[in-house]
C-alpha cells in the first residue's frame, strides 16, 4: 500500500521497521513475507482465521488524521476482493 499523501521521492516500501540507514536496520529481516501478492494464499489465511465478512474499526492516531480518513478505503477494498 502506497503512502496516502506522499511523492515516491519521500519514501521506500520495504519490510523493515527502520531505515537502512540506521544502524539497526536488519537486512533482510521480514522480507520474505512482504509484499507477496497472493490472492491464493490471503483468502486461505482469512477462512483459517474465521472471517466471514464481519465489519471492523481501523484506529487512528490523534492529531491531524487527514491522511489516515484518505487510506481507510484501501484494507476495506482489499477485504472485499478477497471475499469475491
Amino acid at each position: 500500500m502506497p503512502p496516502a499523501s506522499a511523492h515516491k521521492d519521500f519514501y521506500r516500501l520495504g519490510p523493515a521497521l527502520f531505515f537502512p540507514e540506521q544502524p539497526w536496520h536488519p537486512p533482510s529481516a521480514g522480507a520474505s513475507l512482504y509484499n507477496q501478492h497472493d490472492r491464493d494464499r490471503a483468502k486461505r489465511l482469512m477462512k483459517e482465521a474465521g472471517y466471514a465478512g464481519q465489519t471492523g474499526a481501523l484506529g487512528q492516531p490523534h492529531g491531524n488524521t487527514s491522511s489516515c480518513t484518505s487510506t481507510r478505503w484501501w484494507p476495506q477494498q482489499q477485504l472485499e476482493a478477497l471475499a469475491s
